[in-house]
């Protein structure tokens, strides 16, 4: 029970570490979204708003223990951190409405006394007056009802949970969770070594996907205006500029709707229906397309110049980031087949051995126990050589797989988020006592904190919530990260 509640709320802890780090790297100005209604009230992300920080205090831990670099992982952990604080903004209005009813208030007394103490307007550790007084009426005001909110938040809980007592036992229990700890070998196979010659075979498999599209385009809001437009622009072919700034509805009007030079699965995801692409790639130079719907309305293309086929003997990273976005599961195949014969010859063979004949070094973990979620009481499933060994504390298998182990045991292969790695057990112990000892005399706190994050969550009547998460996020990475989507 207490490592699910833990892979529940590892999020939250981490936020309350990092909630005074920078916004994560990317971010731009974006306008009002809303994500969804709880009980007739907006969850909305807007600049400056309760979700925006969430996001940012999130993102910005997330990146902080992240070392990926690639699109395909930074646009997961933007994905991650911003639904998990959606549904923080929805606890949070769930908790506000709940205080509403039952006539739960904060005198401005006790405001008075959180402002006094918020970092914002300390100067060496001592309220600064200057600071307070530098600060505009709008922004006091705004960070007053902040601070209101957030007293009310955690009053409701922390009014439920206050007498909570953690019994000796169960404080020793939990502290057992610590062990036994486990040292692994592993040997890797890492998604980026995908090969230079499949990505080119798969580049000539798939050449619409990469052909280069210089476009314009003209966007109306309903396919009879869209039509309407596209007779004007055939009409007067020399105004395209002038027509498209004035009548299109598309963010790219003030460009007179230039495009620029886009890959076809770049264009290809901005077309309601993918197979449009075709007729795109079969215009002449300056010719226009028909009307055809897409994520702005329904629009009509110019090709300005000729559609230029992709070189396969040209960089392949074009190839690259569209398989590591679009194709994981084919690189992902090609890993686990080079573990799979890795793991029958290091039977065979020995471990050391067939790692050798490959090529491959064996890496050493540090020693950690079975922590699902990566509760942060216990030793991290981590290693500083495997960047993606802390994705395996959420995957079932691989504790299954690499805890059944008997010593010297070579495992089956194992997906990662990056990588598929094969185990060998090198060593067991049992918890180092300092930990065990530390577990013990702070389970009282962690408890506390655990069960008012759930009692945060348990206020949430599911019934009440229009959830419109997945449907605005591709809105969200386009305007807010600037993200296009393929």
């Amino acid at each position: 029970m207490v490592i699910y509640i833990g892979s529940v709320v590892i999020l939250v802890i981490i936020v309350v570490a990092f909630v005074l780090s920078p916004i994560a790297g990317g971010l731009a100005a974006g306008g009002d979204i809303v994500f969804g209604v709880y009980n007739g009230e907006e969850i909305v992300w807007s600049t400056g708003g309760f979700f925006e920080q969430r996001y940012q205090a999130i993102a910005s831990a997330a990146a902080a223990q992240s070392r990926d670099e690639d699109t395909f992982s930074q646009m997961s952990i933007a994905r991650t951190a911003l639904r998990t604080a959606f549904d923080e903004a929805v606890a949070r209005t769930a908790l506000l409405q709940i205080a509403e009813r039952s006539g739960v208030r904060v005198s401005e007394a006790r405001i008075d006394e959180l402002m006094a103490a918020s970092p914002r307007f300390m100067e060496d550790g001592v309220f600064s007056v200057e600071r307070y007084r530098a600060t505009g009426n709008a922004e006091r005001f705004s960070l007053r009802r902040l601070e209101r909110e957030l007293a009310i938040t955690s009053a409701v809980p922390g009014d439920v949970t206050s007498g909570t007592r953690a019994g000796e036992a169960e404080a020793r229990f939990v502290a057992a969770m610590a062990g036994p700890e486990r040292s692994f070998e592993l040997v890797r196979f890492e998604f980026a070594d995908f090969p230079a010659e499949q990505q080119r075979a798969f580049a000539l498999d798939n050449p619409h996907l990469f052909a280069t599209l210089d476009l314009s385009v003209a966007t109306a809001a309903t396919q009879e205006a869209a039509r309407e437009l596209r007779d004007d622009l055939i009409a007067d072919r020399e105004g395209w500029d002038r027509i498209v700034t004035e009548r299109s509805r598309d963010t790219a009007a003030s460009e007179a709707g230039a495009l620029g030079e886009l890959l076809g699965h770049q264009v290809e995801r901005i077309l309601i229906d993918p197979s449009d692409l075709t007729s795109l790639l079969a215009l002449a130079a300056d010719e226009l397309s028909q009307v055809i719907e897409s994520t702005s309305g329904w629009s009509v293309y110019r090709l300005n110049g000729q559609v230029r086929a992709f070189d396969v003997a040209d960089d392949l990273a074009p190839v690259a980031e569209y398989m590591n976005i679009f194709e994981q599961g084919q690189i992902q195949d090609f890993a686990f087949a080079q573990a799979e014969a890795f793991g029958i010859a290091a039977r065979d063979q020995g471990f050391l051995t067939a790692a050798a004949a490959i090529g491959e070094p064996v890496i050493e973990t540090p020693f950690f126990p079975i922590n699902y979620g990566n509760f942060p009481i216990y030793t991290r499933v981590e290693s500083p050589d495997v960047d993606d060994l802390a994705d395996a504390a959420f995957r079932e298998e691989f504790f299954r797989g690499a805890f059944s182990l008997g010593e010297g045991q070579i495992g089956t292969p194992i997906v990662l988020r990056q990588s598929v790695v094969v185990p060998r057990l090198r060593e067991e112990r049992d918890a180092l006592e300092p930990l065990v000892d530390r577990i013990t005399g702070s389970y009282p706190f962690l408890l506390r904190e655990l069960l008012q994050q759930e009692l945060t969550g348990a206020y949430v009547d599911r019934s009440l919530l229009d959830d419109r998460f997945d449907e605005r996020f591709p809105r969200w990475l386009r305007e807010v990260l600037g993200f296009q989507a393929g």
